[in-house]
C-alpha cells in the first residue's frame, strides 16, 4: 500500500512540476541536443541552455535561412536575392507589410567545456513579424493622417503641428513627383525613412511629431516615420536602401507608415531582442510612384566603307570600325 501511494505521489507531483523542456533539450554535450524545430521554442531552449552553462557555453551566430514567403496580402514570390542574403539579409522594416509571415531561422554554433568540437544547429525564429515584436493579427492598424494625428495630439510640439500634419505629409510624398535621377532605365527617388541617413532622420522632416524628451514633458516620445512597400517585386531593384528605385513601366504602391515609441532597426540584421516595436504600425493613406516611361528600341545606321549595318537597341552603338551614317 505504501508503494501504491509513493507512485500515485510521484506521477501528481510528475504532473504537477513536469521537468523544463528547454533543460531536458539541453542535458549532455550539444551533439546530443535536440531542439523541435517545428516550434519557435527552439530558442528559448537555446538560450536556456547559454543561462544554464553561463561562461562554459560559446555561441557564435551563422547564416540566416528565409521560407514560407508571405505577408499580409497572403502567400508572396521570393523577394530579391539581397533582401535574403544569407549572411547580411536586408529583409526589414519597409517589408513587413508585404513579407512580415515569413518564417525566420538562424544558424548557431554551439561549443561546451570539455564536449567534442562544435555542434552547429538551425533554430526557427518565428515570423519576421515575431521578431519586431509584432503578432501577425494585429500587427497593423490603418487610419488617415487626420485620424492620427487627432487621437496623437500629445505627441506633437503644438497644435499647429497637430493641424498641419496631413498637409506635410502630402509635401512629403510630393518628393516623389522629383526624381533624385533617371540612370539605366530606372527612377530613384529620396529614401523615407525616420532613421540614420533617411529622410526623416532631421527633426525638421518630422511633421511636427516630438523626436526627443523637453524640460517641459515628463515623457520621451520616439514615434517616427518610415516607408512601408506595398506592392511586391516593384522596388529596391538596385538592391540598396539608400533610395527607392522604380524600374521603367512599374507603378508601385507605397504607405507611409507610424512605429509608436520605440525604435527598431531597418534592417533584420540589426536586429536584437531588446529592439521592439510597440504595435501596431499605423498605416497611413497610400500612395503610387510611376517609373520612367518605357524606352523603345531604335535603329541606327552604320558604315565602314562599303559595307553598311543596322543596330537596332535602346541605346544602339556602332560596332568599332563603324561610323554613324548621319
Amino acid at each position: 500500500m505504501t508503494r501504491f501511494f509513493l507512485g500515485i505521489t510521484l506521477v501528481f507531483g510528475f504532473i504537477v512540476s513536469p521537468p523544463s523542456l528547454a533543460i531536458a533539450a539541453t542535458d549532455g554535450c550539444p551533439n546530443t541536443w535536440k531542439f523541435d524545430s517545428s516550434t519557435n521554442n527552439s530558442y528559448s531552449e537555446l538560450m536556456a541552455a547559454k543561462e544554464k552553462l553561463q561562461g562554459n557555453m560559446v555561441i557564435e551566430l551563422g547564416d540566416f535561412e528565409f521560407s514560407n514567403f508571405a505577408g499580409e496580402l497572403g502567400e508572396m514570390p521570393k523577394p530579391a536575392a539581397y533582401l535574403v542574403n544569407p549572411s547580411r539579409p536586408a529583409l526589414g522594416l519597409p517589408d513587413l507589410y508585404l513579407y512580415g509571415k515569413t518564417t525566420v531561422s538562424r544558424n548557431y554554433s554551439v561549443q561546451v567545456k570539455d564536449c567534442p568540437g562544435k555542434t552547429n544547429f538551425l533554430i526557427k525564429r518565428g515570423t519576421l513579424l515575431d521578431l519586431y515584436g509584432l503578432s501577425s493579427a494585429s500587427a497593423f492598424s490603418k487610419t488617415t493622417a487626420k485620424e492620427w494625428a487627432a487621437a496623437n495630439r500629445y505627441k506633437f510640439k503644438d497644435y499647429i503641428s497637430v493641424e498641419n500634419f496631413p498637409a506635410c505629409l502630402e509635401s512629403v510624398k510630393k518628393s516623389f513627383e522629383s526624381p533624385r535621377s533617371t540612370l539605366d532605365n530606372l527612377t530613384q527617388y529620396p529614401y523615407l525613412f525616420m532613421g540614420m541617413g533617411g529622410f526623416f532622420s532631421s527633426s525638421n522632416n518630422s511633421c511636427g511629431i516630438m523626436q526627443s524628451s523637453s524640460p517641459v514633458f515628463t515623457k520621451t516620445y520616439a514615434d517616427y516615420l518610415i516607408l512601408l512597400e506595398l506592392s511586391p517585386g516593384c522596388s529596391w531593384p538596385l538592391g540598396t536602401r539608400m533610395g527607392v528605385a522604380i524600374a521603367s513601366g512599374k507603378i508601385c504602391e507605397f504607405a507611409i507608415g507610424i512605429v509608436s515609441e520605440g525604435w527598431a532597426p531597418i534592417d533584420i540584421m540589426y536586429l536584437s531582442d531588446s529592439m521592439k516595436i510597440n504595435g501596431p504600425i499605423s498605416i497611413l493613406e497610400s500612395f503610387k510612384v510611376t517609373g520612367p516611361a518605357t524606352l523603345k528600341p531604335r535603329t541606327i545606321n552604320c558604315v565602314k566603307g562599303k559595307i553598311k549595318k543596322k543596330i537596332t537597341a535602346i541605346k544602339p552603338v556602332c560596332p568599332t570600325g563603324y561610323k554613324l551614317k548621319t
